[in-house]
């Protein structure tokens, strides 16, 4: 097979790049198993294939590399239909996958297809290391880049002699994103960005924005990933000023903390505390918390009781109006309540917690009470 990579191409492949090897590998591959050969990516884009009709078979193959990717270069699939065998492999080295290798054939690989196919996974693994060492060598000096920045700024003549254009520093974002548990992040390379590693697994960099101080589409991308998390980005700075940069790395990191997907630190002051835990997390705590008080027999007018009592901030009277009760009726309902819950809701934070719990458990078509502050005395 080595001399039919070499012919197919007519030079070694010593400097070849992996979609350059690929493009020598997966001719030969396709017509030795008289079937379809794909390169993909690790988020199972596609690389190179053969034919080239075969790339919108990609999707077909998602599920699969989805359930490989996080089980790295020790796990491979076999798929059959009636018409057709296909076998997906990983690419790489050292527990690092720099993509996964489809094929298929009209049926089931004999001895001598697989050891075809296994010299191919081989050759594009060898290439792959080249790449990473690469690929290292920029993350390091990127990230000494962003180093320096948070000390003494970008400036446009160091920016120009390392060749990145598209990011103005006067008006530059940082970003920095999280993968999903078990996720291997791969950095993509784009004009206005400078990403590197961070030591946790994920992404951290500085980019420019447009007029419109809309931030390099390749970060919109990242956050449509299935293996990413949350990309945050923090608002428009002076890169120039080291103390810029240093918040808005900050900020980022912030955003990308609380949110999922796309998240700029701007839009978290406009969104309230329930949204920065996830539905079931904060449902499951909210039935631990209330446990006591729902498995009383009164369970109904204690509750309706509790949440009138908050929505109308603690006012005794405005509560018993509410809800068309005596005053005194009130007092006893909420020292049963601090009772059941063994807390007293002279307390704030017991007061905050159950809102925020009586708003994870109500039902959607009960909502709870809401009124403006009425004149009357304070619990006592």
């Amino acid at each position: 097979m080595i001399r039919a990579v070499l012919s197919e191409g007519g030079e070694g492949i010593d400097d070849a790049s992996l979609p350059v090897v690929a493009s020598r590998v997966l001719p030969v591959l396709a017509r030795h198993v008289r079937g379809i050969a794909l390169l993909l990516e690790p988020g199972g884009d596609v690389d190179f294939c053969v034919p080239a009709s075969a790339a919108g078979r990609a999707s077909e193959f998602t599920g699969e590399i989805d359930r490989l990717r996080p089980r790295g270069l020790l796990a491979s699939a076999s798929l059959s239909t009636v018409d057709e065998h296909i076998v997906i492999v990983p690419v790489g080295v050292r527990e690092s996958v720099r993509g996964f290798l489809v094929l298929g054939s009209p049926g089931p690989l004999t001895s001598a297809d697989q050891a075809v196919l296994n010299l191919a996974v081989s050759l594009l693994s060898w290439e792959s290391t080249a790449m990473a060492r690469a690929e290292r060598d920029l993350d390091r000096w990127r990230s000494l880049l962003i180093d320096v920045a948070r000390v003494e700024g970008l400036t446009v003549p160091r920016l120009t002699e390392l060749g990145i254009t598209g990011l103005d520093p006067a008006r530059g974002v940082a970003v920095a994103v999280q993968a999903r548990s078990g996720a291997l992040l791969i950095i993509p390379s784009s004009p206005g960005t400078i990403l590197c590693s961070d030591d946790q697994g994920g992404i951290i960099g500085l980019a420019g924005v447009d007029a419109d101080g809309r931030s390099p589409s390749v970060l919109r991308l990242l956050a449509a990933r299935e293996d990413v998390r949350s990309v945050g980005i923090s608002e428009v700075l002076d890169l120039t000023r080291p103390a810029d940069v240093r918040q808005a790395l900050a900020q980022a990191q912030e955003a990308a903390d609380a949110g999922v997907g796309w998240s700029p630190h701007g839009e978290l002051r406009s969104r309230s505390v329930e949204s920065l835990v996830e539905a079931s997390t904060m449902q499951a705590w909210a039935r631990a918390y209330l446990q006591p008080l729902l498995l009383t027999a009164e369970d109904a007018e204690l509750r309706e009781t509790l949440e009138a009592w908050l929505a109308h901030h603690g006012q005794v009277d405005a509560t018993a109006q509410r809800l068309g009760i005596h005053r005194h009726t009130v007092r006893h309902r909420l020292r049963r309540i601090e009772g059941v819950l063994g807390a007293s809701l002279e307390d704030p934070s017991v007061r905050a917690d159950l809102w925020f719990a009586l708003r994870a458990v109500l039902p959607s078509s009960s909502p709870l009470v809401r009124s403006e502050p009425a004149d009357g005395d304070a619990r006592e």
